[in-house]
């Protein structure tokens, strides 16, 4: 039985800062490589109607914006991204360690890496997503309705309350936590199981294994959660929305858009990888 020394336990490591800046490196930089797609996805979920084409919807806010427009909302978007996935690779680490510290050392399971993943999922979505609601905001408004992040963010606050911010959230997060972990795992697993730090065309290719397979199961609840995020003055909650989407045109409604979103998430997950483990590697800590 290993002991607890020094490399296993969890307060023995000051490493936490630098998967928290690598995370939020590849955080910002994925998502403003693929911002005009998010943005498009967004207006196409929240503003289309059965008839719309994506090409419609691509048309209008290049009309609004021009190319320009297609990044409308990327500040909050990059804030938002870098928050989120710098908590939550720092927190999936510490909690790696924790595990690793309560099994004597043992190498962890893919058990114990989604139980890691959730509590490091859960910690980064209260970080995070009052951006992910001002970034939504920003998305469907025309450029110029507000003035940046911090004064969409303010105008929010003064309209609709503080709670404003966190529309969604506590629900959001239960029922988005076991498809991010689960991501996470995969992700942590493959990289355990075929990773090696001299070839770094291999976390791309992890990450998009990993992230497609949740993209599919889990694109109603994100769908949902962007339709709240939109209208602060909706009566509905989660699930009634949820029921809502699916009244209004079946499950082919839980997926609109669903082809932008994969479009997004390869080249996303791909360059947050390679970035993310490009960091790491530079720091040390891959």
């Amino acid at each position: 039985m290993a002991t607890a020394t020094s490399e296993t336990h969890p307060k023995a490591s000051t490493s936490w800062w630098k998967h928290l800046l690598a995370g939020t490196i590849a955080g910002i930089a994925s998502r403003s490589f693929i911002a005009p797609i998010d943005v498009l996805k967004t207006f196409y979920q929240v503003r289309a109607t059965k008839d719309t084409k994506i090409m419609d919807t691509f048309n209008t806010l290049y009309s609004e914006g021009g190319m320009r427009g297609l990044w409308r909302g990327n500040r909050a978007n990059g804030l938002k991204a870098g928050l989120s996935t710098g908590m939550k690779f720092m927190a999936f680490d510490q909690m790696m360690k924790v595990g690793r510290y309560l099994k004597d050392g043992e190498e962890l399971n893919v058990v114990d890496r989604f139980v890691a993943g959730s509590v490091a999922v859960f910690c980064s979505q209260g970080v995070a997503y009052p951006f992910d609601v001002i970034k939504t905001r920003l998305s469907l408004v025309r450029p110029g309705v507000y003035r940046g992040v911090f004064d969409c963010a303010r105008q929010t606050v003064v309209r609709h309350g503080f709670k404003a911010l966190y529309k969604g959230c506590l629900i959001n997060a239960f029922m988005m936590i076991p498809f991010a972990a689960y991501e996470l795992a995969v992700y942590e697993t493959l990289k355990k199981t075929y990773g090696n730090q001299d070839n770094m065309t291999l976390p791309p290719v992890f990450g998009i294994v990993a992230s497609s397979s949740t993209l599919l199961l889990n694109y109603p609840m994100m769908l949902t959660k962007t339709r709240l995020q939109a209208d602060p003055l909706t009566t509905h909650n989660y699930i009634s929305m949820l029921k809502h989407t699916y009244r209004t045109g079946g499950v082919p409604e839980l997926y609109r858009g669903f082809p932008l979103g994969f479009l997004k998430i390869v080249p996303q997950k791909a360059v947050a990888f390679l970035v993310l483990e490009v960091c790491r590697k530079a720091m040390g800590v891959y």
